[in-house]
């Protein structure tokens, strides 16, 4: 995805990170929402946690959720962790730049790649990185009908399916809005 940008980040013993995060707001709800879906033991904000620079507040999350499912929702993750690998700092704060007059929005080649956290989900689907709406809505009224139980289907076949679609389908609004 690559929307986003870390902002804080510090190791939380061996099991995980605390960090902030800042992009666009559509993206920024959507993980949001799917960090909360995580549950407590895999991700949680923790309004107390305290940065050195004087903000409140992190999201705290499983080391390998953060490297393996979301790793490509940040531009500078691979930045942020190299520099608390390398470095001396317990905690790593991206330096602020000046206001650009003009922000860039990423090629629309760079929306339209199957993030790694919803591979399973455009595999069951039987779609592209390419799909737009009506392609993702089509893929699913097909497969449906394929998966429902009253159709020799299964319950968790098809309950995986519509899980399925509301992700891409959600995933795929966001982009094109981003893309436009």
């Amino acid at each position: 995805m690559g929307n986003l940008k870390v902002t804080h980040l510090a190791r939380h013993e061996y099991d995980g990170w605390f960090f902030r995060f800042s992009g666009d707001s559509e993206t920024w709800e959507l993980l949001k929402d799917e960090l909360k879906q995580e549950g407590r033991a895999y991700a949680r904000w923790t309004p107390g946690y305290q940065w050195s620079d004087g903000k409140a507040g992190a999201w705290w999350i499983d080391d390998h959720l953060l490297r393996v499912v979301y790793a490509d929702w940040f531009t500078n993750l691979g930045e942020a962790l190299d520099a608390l690998h390398c470095g001396t700092s317990e905690e790593w704060i991206a330096r602020r730049r000046a206001a650009s007059s003009a922000r860039r929005k990423p090629p629309v080649q760079e929306l339209r790649r199957v993030p790694a956290h919803l591979m399973r989900e455009y595999a069951l689907l039987k779609v592209g990185a390419d799909a737009t709406l009506k392609d993702v809505r089509d893929a699913y009224r097909s497969l449906s009908k394929q998966y429902h139980p009253d159709t020799g289907g299964t319950h968790e076949g098809f309950i995986a399916l519509q899980q399925a679609y509301e992700k891409v389908y959600r995933w795929v609004t966001v982009t094109e809005k981003i893309a436009v």
